[in-house]
């Protein structure tokens, strides 16, 4: 089972999605062990870039602050929406 940041994350782009009348996402093991490994390679570049995946992807990142939680940042995300 994911995490409670990756449930809040999920439910989040869910509830948006709801928005768009777009399908529900389901969690993916898979895709989670994919996007660690990238979150991972992008740390130690200490840079913030896309990948080159067919999956589409998210990327965020933060400084000073604490905690974040998975609703806040794809609360961010969504906040794009008009780009």
């Amino acid at each position: 089972m994911p995490d409670n940041f990756s449930k809040e994350a999920l439910e989040a782009h869910n509830r948006y999605r709801s928005l768009h009348q777009a399908p529900q996402l389901k969690w993916s093991r898979s895709l989670e062990k994919d996007a660690q490994s990238f979150a991972n390679q992008l740390a130690k570049e200490g840079r913030l870039r896309h990948d080159d995946t067919e999956d589409g992807e998210n990327v965020y990142a933060v400084s000073g602050k604490g905690d974040v939680t998975g609703g806040e940042v794809v609360d961010r995300w969504y906040a794009e929406v008009d780009k």
